[in-house]
């Protein structure tokens, strides 16, 4: 029930004759609760569900385009994970693939292991109103 708390949406108490809907993102450390009215929480979930993002894929099964500026889940170990930007190119010296950080132009840390991809739903857009594309780097 309600605990007199403002919804995340409409800024309104919610009411102690009220259910009240309490999301909290992120388990594996504190953070701030996402309350809703039951109405609220519907319209919530209904424009969540209209913005479906990018189906994810299993890097075992399919790589993202070579030189393409994806979203990557990658596992930490010991059942830990990050999503962050990256590029796989191919690994002219190993063979086989690599993955590039965008920001810096150098590969992922060697412990870090990528295990799903997605397209990003808006890379951006230049001046001109065309995609800029991230490519990989050049590096000297």
């Amino acid at each position: 029930m309600g605990s007199g708390l403002a919804c995340a949406l409409c800024d309104a108490a919610i009411l102690s004759s009220e259910p009240e809907f309490e999301l909290q993102f992120d388990l594996a450390a504190p953070s701030q609760t996402v309350r809703f009215h039951r109405e609220c929480h519907a319209i919530w979930s209904d424009a969540r569900d209209e913005l479906q993002p990018a189906e994810w894929h299993a890097v075992t099964q399919q790589l993202p385009p070579l030189g393409t500026l994806v979203e990557t889940r990658v596992s930490l170990g010991e059942a830990r994970s990050i999503i962050l930007n990256a590029i796989c190119s191919s690994d002219t010296i190993a063979g086989g693939h690599s993955w590039i950080n965008p920001v810096t132009g150098g590969p992922l840390p060697s412990s870090w292991r990528p295990i799903e991809w997605r397209h990003l739903s808006a890379v951006g857009t230049d001046a001109g109103g065309g995609t800029d594309v991230p490519t990989v780097p050049k590096r000297a």
